[in-house]
Parts: structure tokens; sequence; C-alpha cells
């Protein structure tokens, strides 16, 4: 029986060519570091990141991900969560709230807000950098970025697709 040597990326006899709708590559990035802000800032603290270079421009990048956040107040917070790409082109965003009336027993939220986009990446071979990041909008209580507890640690996952 002959073997047949497959060239992975190359041409000629036993070239594998990723066909249309394939994934080219997959990057994964994990949260792992515990954050958290109090009090309003304008200041977006980055949960988790990727970088990515696609191998070609008319490629997309689909980002999966999710944070998994907390809100904890005495009478109101909330939270912005935000998916980027570069420094600042904000792909996705939600506002997280967390209510509550006076009292002494401060109640917490906790989220795992997921995120799904299919970026064309605007035609570039130049490395992508996607981010998933959180600001606390309100000032009486904290928001934290969980990790390493019953949520887990935020995740972002970017694959390439071929076009």
């Amino acid at each position: 029986m002959a073997l047949t040597k497959l060239n992975f990326g190359g041409s000629g006899q036993g070239a594998v060519s990723t066909p249309s709708g394939g994934i080219v590559q997959t990057v994964q990035g994990i949260g792992s570091a515990q954050l958290s802000q109090t009090g309003e800032t304008s200041t977006y603290a980055d949960a988790v990141s990727l970088t990515i270079t696609p191998t070609s421009a008319s490629n997309k990048i689909l980002i999966i991900g999710h944070i998994n956040i907390l809100l904890y107040a005495s009478v109101r917070v909330d939270a912005t969560v935000q998916l980027g790409r570069d420094s600042s082109t904000v792909l996705q965003q939600n506002t997280i709230y967390n209510l509550h009336g006076s009292g002494t027993l401060y109640p917490y939220t906790a989220q795992n807000y997921p995120f799904h986009y299919l970026d064309d990446a605007y035609n570039t071979t130049n490395q992508l950098t996607y981010r998933i990041k959180f600001i606390q909008g309100t000032s009486s209580g904290t928001v934290y970025h969980c990790h390493a507890n019953s949520l887990g640690n935020s995740r972002l996952i970017a694959q390439e697709i071929k076009v």
C-alpha cells in the first residue's frame, strides 16, 4: 500500500486546504484576574483579552466569550460590559443592574454574561486584539470580575473562518 504525504498549508500532491466556512485557526484567552471597581469611574477594566492575526484579509473572525461579573450594593449598582476590538471599537455592549431597597442585607447579582459576534476583521492581516471589559456606572456599590468561584473564569475564543 502506497503512503501519501500530507502537505498542510502548501500545494501539490497531498495538499490540504481549508474549505469555505472552515476554521483556519482558534485562539483562546482566559480571564483569571480578580478585579473590582468601587464608585463611578471612567476607566474600563479588562476582564479577558486575546490577539489573533488573520491569514487572509477576506476571512471573518468568530468571537465567542463570556464575562463572570458580580454586582454588590446596598441600594443600586450597575455595570456596563463590553466586547471590543483593538483599543476603541465597541462590537457589543450591555448594562447589568442590581437594584435593592434600603436595609442591612446587601444582596448581590452574579451574572455570566455571554458575547457572540462575527467580525469581518475590516480587511486586514494585521494582528487584532479582542477584549471583554467592564465599568461600574453608579457609585453605591462594588462591581467584581470573578474567577475561581462558582461562576468560573471569564473566557474569550476567536476563530478565523475562511470565506
